[in-house]
């Protein structure tokens, strides 16, 4: 599915929720991506560690970035991904913080179509990789796999089963240590 359409051609059936639509977020959207940011992340294993506040920094940020999200048939916010450009050596991507989805609608496919979108907006925009820092077995199941094994370092002290890499390119070689936006702080 192409990334690049009108609102109403990015209407698609979901199972278990009526209609779901990817989108770049809109000004009047930021409030409720602050709401969703701290339900879907309260409840996880590493709980809220200030993502809201991570995204109010990349917004102001100077790097390359953009912003999706997930709306209901209400055009309620229900979920959303970030990307914002990170370096390794003299390749150029994304990375993929935060990803969420309201709780309520976890296990429904909207993380998986927001990633679709985020790998097509970067792709489009020649980005060479995503990184992600999340858990293997959910992103493995798009491909992600341990950035080391790609022969990509993180810049700090960060699990290496958790650091993860795609590359857009089948045939790009990566080497070096990421380097993400300051805003991160952890550079």
């Amino acid at each position: 599915m192409p990334f690049i359409e009108s609102k109403g051609e990015r209407m698609a059936n979901n199972e278990n929720h009526n209609k779901i639509m990817i989108q770049p977020i809109e000004s009047n959207m930021k409030a409720a991506v602050g709401t969703l940011l701290h339900a879907a992340f309260s409840g996880t294993k590493h709980g809220y560690d200030g993502e809201a506040e991570l995204v109010d920094a990349l917004r102001k940020s100077t790097e390359q970035k953009i912003e999706l999200v997930a709306l209901d048939a209400y055009h309620a916010v229900v979920g959303e991904a970030f990307l914002t450009q990170s370096q390794v050596a003299d390749k150029v991507g994304y990375v993929l913080a935060p990803l969420a989805v309201m709780p309520t609608l976890q296990r429904q496919g909207i993380g998986g179509r927001l990633i679709e979108q985020a790998e097509a907006w970067t792709a489009q925009n020649d980005g060479d990789y995503i990184s992600i820092l999340g858990d293997p077995n959910y992103y493995g199941r798009f491909g992600y796999k341990r950035a080391s094994q790609l022969g990509v370092l993180p810049p700090a002290e960060i699990p290496d089963e958790y650091f993860l890499m795609k590359k857009m390119n089948g045939d790009l070689q990566l080497e070096g240590t990421l380097k993400y936006a300051p805003e991160f702080g952890i550079n």
